[in-house]
């Protein structure tokens, strides 16, 4: 078609030439937006996430800014298992895809110890506080035996010599001494009276009454 013949059409038919010139400027305008889009979201240009658990906070950021992303500190929680300022756990996760100058948050070791309230278990067995000190988080526990005619009965729960009562709160790492009874106490007495029982029957030792006669 010639652009003479283009033109005549163009103006017998105004209604076909109006609906071609809106379609036109919507492709031009689409197009422009897709490209305006993706220059402004840095469209297709991804990041890959580095791993960062076992890293300190500072090595952290380092490592993310060099990958043109940021770091941020979510929550601080306590782990013996790592040095304080350690990253735990990142969102997203090592290894996913995210774009430039994203936030990845980290949650850390905290830099406090851990205080945990002592349970009640004096006049409880030895296993069952043992049992309720270490569902508590204590690790750090030894036992300590004192005379008693009960065995296994806890007495005491103490600190650095000092006695606990329920409710203290001290750090989880610390060092607890939880004081027992050895049961010994009433075998040796039974012991004792035994033997002299047996004494009295053979004769070997004289009751102070039995010397009167009635």
């Amino acid at each position: 078609m010639t652009g003479n013949k283009f033109s005549n059409f163009i103006k017998r038919h105004p209604i076909i030439s109006a609906i071609i010139s809106i379609l036109i400027v919507d492709i031009l305008l689409l197009v422009i937006a897709s490209f305006g889009l993706g220059w402004f979201t840095n469209h297709n240009q991804y990041q890959i996430v580095p791993e960062l658990k076992g890293m300190n906070v500072a090595e952290a950021a380092a490592k993310l800014r060099q990958s043109n992303l940021v770091l941020e500190i979510s929550d601080s929680i306590f782990e013996a298992s790592t040095s304080p300022g350690n990253i735990i756990i990142q969102t997203p996760k090592a290894g996913s895809k995210i774009k430039n100058n994203r936030t990845i948050y980290v949650t850390i070791r905290s830099f406090s110890t851990q205080q945990v309230s002592i349970p009640s278990i004096v006049d409880l067995s030895l296993r069952q506080g043992m049992s309720m000190l270490q569902a508590a988080g204590f690790k750090n526990i030894v036992v300590e035996k004192i005379p008693s005619e009960y065995s296994d009965l806890i007495y005491d729960l103490k600190m650095n010599g000092l006695s606990l009562s329920p409710g203290d709160k001290v750090p989880v790492n610390a060092n607890l001494t939880i004081v027992v009874g050895d049961g010994l106490l009433f075998q040796a007495d039974s012991v004792i009276l035994d033997n002299y029982n047996e004494a009295v029957i053979e004769g070997s030792v004289t009751d102070e009454y039995s010397e009167y006669e009635y």
